[in-house]
């Protein structure tokens, strides 16, 4: 039987890639309609951070079976 943990990373990871391929997206055809801090990309910073933490939770989940 699978933790919850290991749902949590796998839903994480693929969160946080769909938000960096949409990040991207807007990197490369940015929007006609910008918003304040759309200079810092957000949409890459917060899908990697996602990314990371699922891929986190991933490993410590092989790790303790």
């Amino acid at each position: 039987m699978k933790s919850i943990w290991f749902f949590v990373g796998l839903t994480l990871t693929i969160m946080g890639v769909l938000v960096v391929v949409a990040g991207i997206a807007d990197y490369m055809a940015p929007p006609e309609r910008s918003t304040v801090l759309a200079a810092t990309h957000p949409a890459l910073w917060w899908g990697g951070v996602m990314v990371a933490a699922g891929v986190v939770f991933l490993i410590r989940e092989r790790r303790q079976q």
